[in-house]
This record gives C-alpha cells, sequence and structure tokens, in this order.
C-alpha cells in the first residue's frame, strides 16, 4: 500500500450531503394529503385521524370562534359530524380515511378511559 505507518491519533470528518426536499404548499396537503408517514406501524391509521381530527377542530373554531368545549353533548355531536363530512369529502380523493362509525366509537372508549383514569362516574348519555 501507499499509506504511511500508522502513528494514532487519526481525524476524520464526516461530510453531509445537502438532499433537497420539496412539499406542497399547506392547502393543497390538507385537501390531498397523499401518502401518510407512519412513524409507528402499532399506531397505524393515527396519521389518518390526526388529519381528519384537526381539519374538524380548525373548522368548528372558525365557525364558533372558540373550540370544542369538553364533555359538552352538543359540541361533541357537531365536532364529529364535521369529522364525518371531512372524512367523506375525501372519498373523491382517496377514499374516505376513517369509517365514521369506528371514529366515533374510538372517541368515546378514549372519553370513557379518560374518566376512568381520573376515577370519574360514568355520565348518562
Amino acid at each position: 500500500t501507499n499509506f504511511k505507518k500508522y502513528t494514532g491519533r487519526g481525524l476524520v470528518n464526516q461530510i453531509k450531503v445537502e438532499h433537497r426536499m420539496a412539499f406542497n404548499n399547506i392547502s393543497k396537503s390538507l385537501e390531498y394529503p397523499g401518502e401518510f408517514i407512519i412513524g409507528d406501524f402499532a399506531k397505524f391509521g393515527r396519521a389518518e385521524k390526526y388529519h381528519i381530527g384537526y381539519q374538524a377542530m380548525m373548522t368548528f373554531r372558525e365557525s364558533n370562534s372558540r373550540l370544542p368545549r369538553p364533555w359538552n353533548k352538543e359540541d361533541t355531536a357537531e365536532f364529529l359530524k364535521l369529522c364525518g363530512e371531512i372524512n367523506d369529502a375525501n372519498t373523491a380523493y382517496n377514499g374516505p380515511f376513517v369509517a365514521a362509525e369506528k371514529m366515533e366509537r374510538e372517541a368515546r372508549d378514549a372519553a370513557k378511559k379518560e374518566r376512568e383514569e381520573k376515577g370519574e362516574e360514568e355520565v348518562e348519555e
């Protein structure tokens, strides 16, 4: 080999290569999100629910000038209706993200679990 004999204390530099990425603007991404990145396969399908939930939350806030109140049945009903409408609107692009019944059931189950963790009694519906 043409290398000199090793004497110790060598230095190494890491070179980071520039990688450019392109993204759609926010309005286009809200309407046509494309493929969701799955970071945790144990939580498969959660990104789609978050996508719908945040859109519904912002739509609720625009129309009511406030966020939905916790444990309020009217706000919950309106919020879930908005989730369903947003979900159904995605049918034209890529099919609905989440079955509406499943989305509603999971919201109910999450609220029940949270109440149980806080030690609150069951609320009559």
